[in-house]
């Protein structure tokens, strides 16, 4: 699921700066905006994915699940 939501971000992300880049050329002030918003969406999301996951590794320790095995 993680996986999914991470590319689903990265490509709408990246679509948007393309779309910028297209729009308003490499160089200008519109496109630098994009690149630091569309950084900035990837790299809060990847946040939430990775507390999510150590949230879910501390539990599956906490419950003395092997954290390599799947239990779901």
């Amino acid at each position: 699921m993680n996986e999914g939501y991470l590319r689903t971000v990265v490509a709408a992300a990246l679509e948007d700066l393309v779309r910028a880049r297209e729009a308003h050329g490499a160089d200008s002030v519109a496109y630098r905006r994009q690149l630091a918003a569309s950084l900035a969406f990837i790299e809060g999301s990847l946040e939430d994915v990775l507390t999510a996951a150590l949230r879910d590794l501390d539990r599956r320790v906490r419950d003395g699940c092997s954290p390599a095995r799947e239990t779901d």
